[in-house]
């Protein structure tokens, strides 16, 4: 996430995102409305979508970010993978 912080400031982009889809993205607070009025579970690839060009994505590997966390099942498999690694 710092990364992510460190490049939006850097960069002046409306985006800022990781190289996997699924992972969290900072908008800039001008997208606010358009955030707002995302209808169901679509995430902002829609606003991705319409704002390519004000788009950097990080050059990084993307590690556990590349986890998608949506569910209470989803955490508890993520925290299952975690403390394997750390055993």
């Amino acid at each position: 996430m710092n990364l992510l912080i460190e490049e939006f400031y850097k960069s002046g982009a409306l985006i800022v995102r990781p190289p996997n889809v699924g992972s969290p993205a900072i908008f800039s607070m001008s997208l606010r409305q358009e955030l707002i009025g995302l209808q169901g579970d679509v995430g902002g690839r829609q606003i991705w979508q319409r704002h390519q060009e004000k788009i950097v994505t990080l050059k990084i590997d993307p590690g556990p970010m590349a986890l998608d966390i949506d569910t209470p099942e989803d955490y508890r498999k993520v925290l299952q993978i975690f403390r394997g690694q750390h055993k």
